[in-house]
């Protein structure tokens, strides 16, 4: 699954979820105690993309795009709008200009904010959260983050059932996908932070079942 998966996002565009996807296998490989087993299985990803790199054009193309400077290029197109997001903000710092806000914004005050044509948002979680929610929004986003990864870690050594494990290694890897995805899209909101607070709930569940065991050792 891993081979596979890694070969997919090698020829999509989501070059942040390529990096996220790494990330996540690498985090469960160290916290399962299995480095030396993804560790194998990476090495022949990189050997097989090696392989490709060298005798097929498409494979080369890709790897160069991925490493070359163009992902720097990327960023500097997200400049300006990061700049223009915060120029919302600075003008909106407690409540911002609104929930789902932006696209309205931009279009009515463009000549103010200079907002990229492209752009229907601020493709970066903090700063689009300051742009529509200012202050209040930035600071409930980190309290939110910071509750739920206190909240993984006190349950982690409580879990007593494979599957209590499964969701706990779940809502490890949605958060760590919201974080790293958050530096390029807002991504709260969308499938993955709705998985996430299923499986955050699941967690829960299991904690107040007995698939859980209390810290008292009831």
């Amino acid at each position: 699954v891993f081979l596979l998966s890694q070969t997919a996002l090698v020829f999509t565009t989501t070059r942040s979820m390529l990096f996220t996807f790494v990330g996540v296998v690498f985090t469960f490989a160290i916290l399962g105690k299995k480095l030396n087993w993804i560790l194998t299985v990476g090495s022949v990803f990189v050997f097989l993309l090696l392989m490709g790199y060298f005798n097929h054009p498409m494979v080369k193309a890709r790897v160069d795009q991925i490493l070359g400077p163009q992902r720097l290029a990327n960023l500097e197109v997200r400049y300006p709008l990061w700049q223009s997001a915060l120029h919302m903000a600075q003008d909106n710092p407690v409540l911002g200009v609104g929930h789902k806000c932006f696209l309205p914004t931009k279009e009515k005050y463009n000549k103010k904010y200079k907002v990229p044509e492209w752009a229907k948002q601020a493709h970066n979680l903090p700063i689009h959260t300051a742009a529509e929610l200012g202050s209040i929004g930035v600071i409930a986003l980190f309290a939110w983050v910071g509750a739920s990864l206190y909240f993984l870690i006190q349950i982690r050594n409580l879990l007593n059932t494979i599957l209590a494990r499964i969701l706990w290694f779940s809502g490890i890897g949605s958060l760590m996908t919201i974080l790293i995805g958050g530096i390029v899209d807002p991504i709260i909101g969308s499938e993955v932070s709705l998985f996430f607070m299923m499986i955050m709930g699941l967690l829960i569940v299991a904690q107040e079942t007995g698939m859980a065991h209390s810290q008292d050792g009831v």
